[in-house]
């Protein structure tokens, strides 16, 4: 019907905006083959038209057609959309289709023409990862460490730890490792912040300060995937000083959380009670 009323109207500025929504229509009605077929058969018609580029994009990503998703979101910003958002949205589905040449470029691109927005800052971020990825250590450590040392506001220089963390823990650098979650952790009080923190410390092995944060949270604060990996690290380093209470720790995220268990978080269970010889 809605085709019918589009198709009987004469042609308009107001055309491709009529069929971006019936596309979304039948999006609704869970027929997302049928809206993907149509917002790219729309995409012909428009292929200049950035909201209509943008619209393809997601339902392409949404049905699961990752490179064709970014690469209609690249398109829209070229011809015009003019929002940071869609090029580091590209530039992330270009990495998870592992086409990392064209999400390296996307990622440049946002990290040199929206430096100061916070696309431009996750830009220069996934950057640093996709060196990581080609194997230049060297350059990516030097990218993050030089953005942590010019980004001053806590809510920017955040992520950039939190990556320059992640990167250590992969090197084995304990020491920086301790440096960089125990700064995050006096940047922010966000709970799930601070539990990331906590378990990055604890699973490096820094013990004492990683039970510091963990004692500081309550884990009803946190989301169940979370609480269940935040609360198997916290149990192994307790168990280093009292094995009954790390135990019960295990215990916890085990029973609390039985959608998150793993095959490792339940392993390791059965080998913490075969520790104390007690059947499991």
């Amino acid at each position: 019907l809605l085709n019918g009323l589009i198709d009987f109207f004469p042609e308009s500025s107001v055309t491709p905006l009529a069929r971006i929504e019936l596309s979304q229509v039948l999006d609704d009605l869970e027929l997302t083959r049928e809206a993907v077929r149509y917002a790219t058969q729309t995409v012909q018609a428009y292929p200049d038209h950035p909201d209509v580029l943008r619209n393809a994009g997601m339902l392409l990503q949404k049905n699961g057609d990752v490179l064709d998703a970014a690469r209609s979101l690249l398109a829209a910003h070229s011809v015009g959309a003019g929002d940071p958002e869609l090029l580091y949205a590209a530039g992330q589905l270009f990495r998870e289709a592992q086409s990392y040449a064209e999400a390296k470029k996307a990622f440049l691109e946002l990290s040199q023409d929206y430096a100061r927005s916070r696309q431009g800052l996750l830009g220069n971020i996934e950057l640093s990862r996709l060196l990581f990825i080609e194997g230049r250590v060297s350059d990516s450590l030097d990218r993050l460490e030089g953005l942590a040392s010019i980004t001053n506001s806590s809510s920017r220089k955040i992520p950039v730890l939190i990556a320059l963390g992640e990167l250590y823990q992969s090197l084995n650098l304990s020491k920086k490792v301790a440096d960089v979650y125990g700064e995050i952790a006096i940047l922010t009080n966000e709970p799930e912040l601070l539990a990331q923190s906590a378990t990055a410390l604890l699973t490096t092995g820094i013990v004492d300060d990683g039970l510091r944060i963990a004692a500081e949270l309550d884990v009803q604060q946190l989301t169940p995937a979370t609480a269940y990996v935040f609360l198997n690290a916290k149990g192994w380093g307790v168990m280093r000083r009292n094995a009954k209470e790390g135990l019960g720790y295990l215990e916890q995220a085990h029973a609390s959380y039985p959608d998150q268990r793993t095959a490792d978080g339940v392993q390791r269970l059965l080998e913490a009670n075969l520790t104390l010889d007690r059947s499991a």
